[in-house]
């Protein structure tokens, strides 16, 4: 009977002997790995919403790029954001020419960046395109087209100016319809724009006829469901220097 008990008694001591290394080795290395996996797992998914959150910072790039003569042979850069998030501007290209830089534009700013030497001769064609790409990886192009140097002078593809209207600035009493009209001496133009509520428009104005100057921009709106008389909103006085500075005026309500 003694012999059978310690018979028994040795069973149980390597049974638990053998649960005992089992559990180490399970602590020592299937958890590790476990863990060591699900940390792989959360650094992947983080990976993953910071290229995503990448992806869509990067759509919502906006930015409007003007190019235009400063002095006699150089080149500045106007960049103007039209979205909600800041642009870092970090190559300026003038045809096959890069330079690097760095310049952060603010949501809804604009930075002017240069000067930008380029080569010119007396009587001979030149044309210059001027393109930014930005950190995310986005390029703009000169919006006004190409800048031509046609020997004597500059020329550009399009002059004109931009109004913005803000209507939530009023918030309620930003909702009816809008008109805005620019002129100068010798030039009228006028646009009218159907009803909009809370939001914006954007008016183009292209000058041609008279070229660069002074000009006069009125903002009038017409409000409630009856819409009634025009009253002005905003008026305001902005010159037009080219080629002595950007081929585009913004003109922004708010």
């Amino acid at each position: 009977m003694r012999i059978r008990c310690i018979m028994y008694h040795r069973k149980g001591v390597s049974t638990i002997l053998g649960t005992l290394i089992f559990i180490g080795i399970l602590f020592s290395a299937v958890i590790p790995m476990m863990l060591t996996m699900k940390q792989a797992d959360i650094i992947m998914e983080r990976e993953k919403l910071d290229l995503q959150r990448a992806d869509d910072e990067r759509s919502r790039e906006v930015l409007d790029v003007y190019a235009y003569p400063h002095g006699s042979d150089e080149l500045q850069v106007l960049a103007v954001s039209r979205c909600e998030v800041p642009v870092t501007i970090t190559h300026v290209w003038i045809n096959n020419t890069m330079s690097e830089t760095s310049i952060v534009v603010d949501s809804m700013d604009d930075k002017v960046i240069g000067n930008y030497s380029v080569n010119l001769s007396p009587g001979v064609n030149s044309t210059f395109i001027v393109k930014t790409t930005t950190s995310r990886g986005n390029t703009f192009q000169n919006l006004a087209g190409d800048i031509k140097y046609n020997g004597n002078e500059w020329e550009t593809e399009l002059l004109g100016i931009y109004v913005v209207i803000d209507s939530e600035g009023g918030g309620f009493w930003g909702f009816g319809r809008y008109r805005c009209t620019v002129t100068n001496s010798t030039t009228f133009y006028q646009q009218e724009e159907s009803s909009i509520s809370f939001g914006s428009c954007t008016f183009f104005f292209v000058v041609t006829e008279a070229g660069p100057g002074d000009f006069h921009v009125l903002v009038e709106r017409r409000a409630g469901w009856w819409y009634g008389s025009w009253k002005v909103v905003y008026e305001t006085d902005v010159e037009l220097t080219w080629p002595n500075g950007p081929p585009v005026i913004w003109v922004f309500t708010t």
